[in-house]
C-alpha cells in the first residue's frame, strides 16, 4: 500500500505504528488523530494494533462517515484493486444497504457520484451519477434496477439509461434517453433478435401500435373485367373526399405487411356508406386466401390474430356498390407475438 502525503485518521482504533522512520503524528503509541509520513518513504509497511479487524479473516473495518484521499498530481489520486489468483476471477467493489430490516423495492443498494465545478463562483455540481436500487423486493422475485444518470441542461439529474430486471426471469428491460426529445445515435449496426421488432418513426405508415392505411393502399379488383379497373382520388373535402372507384360493384384491396415479431389484432377502415369489409391472410408463395373476419367499415372489427412470418400479409376487402362510395383510409393495431 502507498501512502504520500497526509493520512488524516479520527478512529481511536489505531493503538502503536511499526513503520521505522519518516513517521510523525500527535502520539505514536496512543490513539492517533493525525499521522504524517514522509513522502520519500514510497511506503508504510505495518500499522500494528488495529483492533477494528471484524469477525472474518483479512478484513479491515472503518466505521467513519468519510474516507478521503487527496492529491496534487496529475492523475492521481489512483485506487487499485489487485487480483493475482491465477483464475479468471477479479477483485470486487461491493456497496451494501444493511438497513436492519426487510428490503423494500426502491431502497437504494449503492449510488457512485461524479462532482466537479461550473464556470460561475465556481458551484460545486454533480454531473453524472450511477444508482442500483431494488426494483422488485418479494422473495424469490427479486429484480434489480441500475440508472445512469447525467446533469441535463440545468443540473437536474435526468436517466440516460435504465435496465430493469424485468416481469418475469431472464428479462431485463432497457430505456434509453429521457423525453421525446432525446437522441439515440448508433453509429455502427444493431442486431435485432428473431421474434424482435422495430416500431416507430422510422418505418413508414407505423405509429406506435397503429399501421396507417392511406387511401392510396387501395387498389382495384379486376375480378370484374376491365370496366371495374378505375380507382382514383377525390379532394374534396366533406363527403366526397377519399378513393373513389370508377364503377358500382367493385372491390377494392390493401395489402399490409405485419412487422416481425408482431401480430395484427384488429383491422378499421373509414369509408363513406359503411360498406362490407373483410380481412385475409395471404402469403406471397401460395395463391390462398385464409379469412380471418369480416364486418363493415367505420367498425372494429376483431379478427383472429395474424402472426408476422417471412411470406405472410393481410388483404383487406371493401365491397363498394355504387361509384358514390368512398375509402378515406385505414388502420391496422399490431401487438407482440
Amino acid at each position: 500500500m502507498k501512502w504520500i502525503g497526509n493520512f488524516d485518521v479520527s478512529l481511536a482504533d489505531i493503538t502503536s505504528i511499526v513503520a521505522g522512520t519518516g513517521l510523525n503524528g500527535d502520539d505514536l503509541t496512543g490513539p492517533i488523530p493525525t499521522l504524517n509520513v514522509d513522502p520519500s518513504l514510497g511506503h508504510v509497511t505495518t500499522l500494528a494494533g488495529i483492533t477494528a479487524m471484524g469477525t472474518a479473516a483479512n478484513t479491515l473495518v472503518v466505521t467513519n462517515d468519510i474516507v478521503k484521499f487527496d492529491s496534487t498530481n496529475a492523475n492521481d489520486p489512483l485506487i487499485v484493486l489487485k487480483n493475482a489468483a491465477n483464475d479468471a476471477t477479479s477483485g470486487r467493489f461491493r456497496f451494501l444497504n444493511a438497513r436492519g430490516a426487510d428490503g423494500q423495492d426502491d431502497d437504494e443498494t449503492g449510488i457512485i457520484e461524479f462532482f466537479s465545478y461550473d464556470d460561475g463562483t465556481p458551484n460545486g455540481e454533480r454531473y453524472a451519477r450511477i444508482i442500483g436500487t431494488i426494483h422488485d423486493a418479494t422473495a424469490t422475485e427479486e429484480s434489480g434496477k441500475l440508472s445512469l444518470q447525467v446533469a441535463s441542461h440545468d443540473g437536474g439529474d435526468e436517466d440516460g439509461l435504465v435496465l430493469t430486471g424485468g416481469s418475469v426471469d431472464a428479462e431485463v428491460d432497457v430505456t434509453i434517453g429521457n423525453g421525446a426529445a432525446s437522441v439515440v445515435t448508433i453509429p455502427g449496426s444493431i442486431t435485432i433478435g428473431s421474434t424482435g421488432a422495430i416500431i416507430g418513426a422510422g418505418i413508414p405508415n407505423v405509429y406506435g401500435s397503429i399501421i396507417k392505411l392511406l387511401p392510396s393502399d387501395f387498389a382495384a379488383n379486376i375480378d370484374g373485367g376491365n370496366t371495374k379497373l378505375g380507382v382514383g382520388y377525390t379532394d374534396t373535402a366533406g363527403s366526397a373526399y377519399g378513393m373513389k372507384v370508377g364503377s358500382a360493384n367493385t372491390e377494392l384491396f390493401a395489402f399490409v405487411s405485419i412487422p416481425e415479431g408482431m401480430k395484427a389484432t384488429h383491422v378499421d377502415v373509414f369509408d363513406k356508406d359503411d360498406r362490407a369489409l373483410e380481412v385475409f391472410e395471404v402469403q406471397i408463395n401460395a395463391t390462398s386466401l385464409t379469412s380471418k373476419g369480416s364486418g363493415n367499415c367505420n367498425t372494429t372489427l376483431d379478427i383472429t390474430d395474424v402472426n408476422a412470418t417471412a411470406t405472410n400479409f393481410l388483404a383487406i376487402k371493401i365491397t363498394t356498390t355504387a361509384t358514390t362510395d368512398k375509402v378515406f383510409g385505414g388502420q391496422v393495431t399490431i401487438a407482440v407475438q
